[in-house]
């Protein structure tokens, strides 16, 4: 902060006509710095200066501009002129500001390769947004050809210079080994440079780090200190992931009151797994009131996503297979027709669940209008199908469903023959 004696010789110099301490004062206007906050005459004095070409008054009256400081709206157009005067000068924060409007086609037709060269430009002269920036472009391919190997490299400087987000983008590379060989250690090296910082997603990854013992020592107690960080500032994956520690007193002691208001916290975000565990939550009681309506909401929510999971519990709640109260209301055909889609996921994970939710249409066959008949196979369903020859319950689409099936379908396929089931395998509802 400039004494009384500086600030007055700055404001007698700039009263001159002098550009440099017109700018200087300007900038003590847009930041309190000696003087009241005053973005009008900090626009004013930079009028003036940039008037006389100054590069760095030029730059930031167009930052005033595009940010609506002291200026009646923003102006883009007004901020691209400003802009384009100070980077002809070379100032490397003008020509990044610049670069981000051909990017985006705010105040001038959007050029994502004019942008990428404007990058480069400031980038070379050690411009740290700007050597981000670029590393973006080179990683998602916008105005350039999609190269790793060079988007590391420019959040690799930006990063030494104590960028976070570079920090942050650098550390996930040696994560993937995107761009670079893969590298755990500084992969944790950059992440723990970040959360130091206060970036959350930082946070969360060595969150993460401590959690599995990869990279860090194994620590369930410092994993759970970085994702009550990263939660905090509203990540959602720390939210989650803090909810699932107190759920299993993964290094706090087990609370699911405390699990609830985490996972509610990120289920309002729209995590899917977090939406699912909620419903657990309400169906269990487990934190919350048992509330089987809220349940089924969350489980709704889900399911429309295709999350297997929340098909199978909201199906068992609709035909009431599963305890519920009136709140939910029965609905076979709804129930059986989220469980035929649960009988065709495909993967070794989703077995178990596969085979329980052909269990449970068996069982309920009798619920509801069949309409059709579902391959337990493929989950395809036709008006005509062939039944297992011998338990005369299962269906399937085609012979090839048949061989294909039947190691999976002759445990099940022996079971209901010694039970004597002559019920049918319902599939799809309207």
């Amino acid at each position: 902060m400039p004494s009384r004696q500086e600030m007055r010789q700055l404001q007698h110099a700039a009263g001159l006509g002098d550009a440099g301490s017109q700018r200087t004062l300007a900038l003590c206007f847009l930041e309190g710095d000696g003087v009241e906050l005053d973005f009008h005459e900090a626009v004013r004095l930079l009028s003036l200066a940039a008037g006389q070409g100054d590069a760095l008054a030029e730059a930031t009256l167009g930052r005033c501009h595009r940010d609506g400081e002291g200026v009646e709206q923003e102006d883009w157009f007004k901020a691209v002129y400003w802009f384009r005067r100070a980077a002809a000068q070379g100032d490397a924060g003008a020509i990044h500001d610049l670069a981000l409007c051909f990017l985006t086609g705010s105040g001038i037709a959007r050029n994502e390769t004019e942008a990428v060269r404007l990058f480069h430009l400031a980038a070379e002269q050690g411009h740290v947004n700007a050597q981000n920036s670029l590393g973006i472009c080179y990683s998602e391919g916008d105005g350039c050809e999609q190269d790793y190997r060079k988007a590391a490299h420019w959040w690799q400087l930006a990063a030494e210079q104590g960028l976070v987000v570079a920090q942050s983008s650098l550390a996930r590379c040696y994560l993937t080994g995107e761009g670079v060989l893969y590298d755990l250690d500084k992969a944790t090296h950059w992440s723990r440079l970040a959360a130091e910082q206060g970036a959350a997603i930082a946070q969360f990854n060595v969150g993460i780090a401590y959690s599995s013992g990869e990279g860090m020592p194994k620590d369930d107690f410092e994993a759970v200190c970085c994702f009550r960080l990263a939660a905090a500032q509203g990540d959602i994956e720390g939210q989650y992931t803090l909810g699932h520690c107190y759920i299993h007193g993964r290094g706090v002691s087990q609370d699911y009151d405390e699990a609830a208001r985490w996972l509610r916290l990120a289920a309002d975000q729209g995590l899917d797994m977090a939406q699912h565990n909620l419903g657990l939550c309400h169906a269990g009681g487990e934190g919350l009131l048992q509330n089987f309506s809220e349940a089924a909401r969350y489980y709704r929510l889900v399911a429309d996503q295709g999350f297997p999971s929340s098909q199978f519990h909201l199906g068992e709640m609709l035909i009431r297979a599963t305890p519920v109260d009136e709140r939910v209301p029965t609905d076979p055909r709804a129930g059986a027709k989220l469980l035929s889609r649960v009988v065709q996921c495909e993967g070794a994970e989703h077995e178990p669940l596969r085979l329980k939710a052909l269990e449970l249409l068996r069982k309920h066959a009798d619920q509801g209008e069949v309409v059709a008949a579902c391959c337990i196979g493929c989950g395809a369903h036709h008006r005509r199908m062939t039944k297992c020859s011998k338990c005369h319950t299962a269906r399937f689409c085609s012979s090839e469903c048949i061989k294909r099936m039947w190691p999976t379908h002759r445990p099940s396929c022996q079971r209901w023959q010694a039970e004597g089931s002559k019920s049918e395998l319902v599939a799809r509802f309207r």
